[in-house]
């Protein structure tokens, strides 16, 4: 059976009940009575010295693990999201080389032979990661010409119906 206290936080001047073997301030335990919400705070604030007994607050390593840890997760999320974009640019040149090889490759040789020896060039994977990049911006490029000729045009043509 767990015991229940109930006393008034001298940060907040709310009364609570409590379980006292979960109260996380150890310091004056019988003298005074702090919330561990308003603890949390104080902590957080970095108050280094109980304001009811003046004694040194023990700060746990766990805290500062946890913030390590939200650092450490968004660099890595940052390390993978750039990791797809450079796969994603290898994936669209290799796509775009190839097509290019198929179309170009003389009849002497076969398509196959072709790539098989492309494949074992390091340039290759270089010159992929370039054309992925220059086919990448080449056809947002593209599409906002598209875009805005079709908007002239449309405009265009709102105008010589209007004037008819």
């Amino acid at each position: 059976m767990t015991k229940v206290s109930i006393s008034t936080c001298h940060i907040c001047i709310e009364e609570l009940e409590y379980n006292p073997n979960k109260i996380q301030k150890k310091c004056c335990s019988t003298k005074a009575f702090i919330c561990n919400e308003c603890w949390d705070k104080l902590k957080e604030n970095e108050i280094k010295v109980c304001p009811l007994c003046k004694e040194n607050i023990q700060v746990k390593q766990e805290i500062k693990v946890k913030k390590d840890i939200s650092c450490n997760l968004r660099i890595n999320s940052t390390i993978c999201k750039t990791i797809t974009i450079l796969v994603a640019f290898e994936f669209l040149g290799f796509c775009v080389l190839n097509l290019i090889v198929y179309g170009l490759h003389s009849k002497n040789t076969t398509f196959k032979k072709e790539m098989n020896y492309l494949y074992l060039k390091p340039i290759f994977l270089i010159s992929c990661f370039m054309t992925g990049v220059l086919s990448y911006y080449l056809s947002i490029f593209l599409a906002c010409v598209i875009y805005d000729s079709f908007k002239n045009c449309y405009h265009k043509l709102k105008l010589r119906i209007s004037t008819s």
